[in-house]
């Protein structure tokens, strides 16, 4: 053999061995590569449990959200400028929750009489009681009490002259935002008022909003605690819009695709099922209103009175706007939602709710001024909350939250958040019976998103 031939025979066998490592590698790759799992049939497939029929989930559940009104001559043009140029994807089916609503208990003024002793009213001096409602007043601090009898609902409100008195006289001085907080959680677990859910809040769920007396009695947003006569402290609450346990099929990758989609950690909570050590990952959405800036349950609390002979965690608190619709604490069933490309085609067509669109730092507490808005730009990824009105309602179902900058006709530039209904309502389906989620491997991969 000469050397060229050896060269040649060098080559080819190198090359030869290089394909078949290649080949090798990559039976390997495929027999040993961790298999994707298909997720359990209740997170792929919704049940429709809430009702028994289609017709009465469509007629209890659909949402009629009002709108801020722009002016007619808005060219109103829509972009999407979020860090992927499009808007995020988000999981296909959702938990949806009945309303434990309640009829008047025959304890209802018993409980209104705890409510108002609890708040430093006498008790025995009730001035009003008409059909619907529990009313007291306390002349020495110009404080009126009203409290609903079928539900317990109330509200606190205090003479804005007696607000101003004790400001003027004691310099105005505030607590800081921490100690608001402290004081509006404490007052509200006081009155038993703090259920599980609101027990449980973060603290990206308690807001705050500083608030200046206009003239006439009405607020408007401060600036800054300096120029605050009152702290508004609002509680939000939250839901469970998935809940993922550890012991089901492919449950690690779920909640990887969960954290990556919605952004955010989900709560964990270890338990014991059947002898076995399970962690549940619960992934939460917030309960908004028809304004997105305002909550059910605020507290204002102020410069504390210390002439009063209230008992002194009362001293510095002025009002209460308590509203709170229970929900029961199992979701009722789960439903299809559309995607987030589907809602934005929607809300670009002008057909989303605008709840929210102010300047940069405005005055969101005083009233809606409409605005000529030249565009909208999303910039935030696609946020699920879940949607509640003032009023009784039967499900507690989601929209989608699409927020973002508007720049308005005159240059100014402010924010915008706008609501689309999340619920795939146009496939709604009959109850359907699930079957138990597999704790063995299945073969094939599908997704929830």
């Amino acid at each position: 053999m000469t050397l060229t031939e050896a060269s040649f025979w060098t080559r080819r066998l190198g090359v030869i061995a290089i394909i078949a490592i290649l080949i090798v590698g990559i039976t390997l790759s495929i027999i040993f590569w961790p298999k994707k799992i298909k997720p359990p049939e209740e997170y792929l497939i919704p049940n429709y449990a809430c009702t028994d029929t289609k017709e009465e989930f469509l007629e209890k559940a659909l949402l009629d959200i009002p709108s801020l009104e722009i002016d007619p001559a808005s060219e109103a043009l829509f972009s999407v400028n979020t860090d992927t140029g499009k808007v995020n994807t988000l999981p296909s089916i959702i938990n949806v929750y009945k309303y434990d609503l309640k009829t008047q208990s025959s304890q209802a003024l018993f409980e209104a009489e705890n409510i108002a002793a609890r708040l430093g009213f006498d008790k025995e001096k009730m001035t009003g009681d008409d059909q619907d409602v529990y009313v007291w007043r306390d002349p020495v601090n110009k404080r009126r009490l009203t409290v609903y009898k079928r539900n317990m609902n109330f509200r606190l409100e205090t003479d804005v002259q007696q607000m101003r008195m004790v400001s003027d006289h004691y310099g105005g001085t505030l607590p800081d935002e921490a100690t608001a907080k402290t004081r509006a959680r404490s007052i509200l677990s006081s009155l038993g008022k703090l259920d599980d859910t609101m027990q449980n809040t973060s603290e990206d769920s308690i807001g705050i909003t500083y608030i200046r007396i206009n003239s006439d009695g009405t607020y408007r947003k401060a600036a800054s605690l300096s120029q605050a006569d009152l702290i508004r402290v609002n509680f939000r609450r939250e839901k469970s819009m998935i809940t993922i346990s550890s012991n089901l099929v492919g449950a690690e990758e779920m909640v990887k695709e969960m954290i990556k989609a919605v952004g955010k950690e989900p709560t964990k909570v270890a338990t014991t099922i059947n002898d076995k050590k399970v962690d549940i990952y619960t992934f939460d959405a917030l309960v908004t209103l028809p304004r997105i800036q305002d909550t059910n349950i605020s507290v204002y609390i102020g410069p504390e009175n210390k002439e009063s002979k209230l008992q002194s965690n009362l001293r510095s608190l002025y009002q209460i706007d308590f509203t709170y619709w229970p929900v029961f604490p199992d979701s009722c069933g789960t439903y299809p939602l559309i995607t987030t490309q589907a809602a934005l085609d929607k809300v670009m067509a002008g057909e989303g709710k605008i709840v929210y669109l102010y300047e940069k730092d405005g005055d969101f507490v005083s009233e809606y001024m409409q605005k000529n808005v030249k565009r909208f730009t999303i910039t935030e990824n696609v946020r699920i909350v879940y949607y509640e009105t003032p009023e009784e309602q039967e499900f507690l179902v989601p929209v989608y939250l699409f927020s973002g900058e508007a720049e308005f006709a005159d240059g100014m530039k402010g924010d915008f958040d706008i609501y689309y209904p999340a619920i795939d309502y146009d496939n709604i389906q009959n109850k359907r019976v699930s079957t138990p989620p597999p704790e063995e491997e299945v073969e094939k991969k599908d997704t929830f998103f």
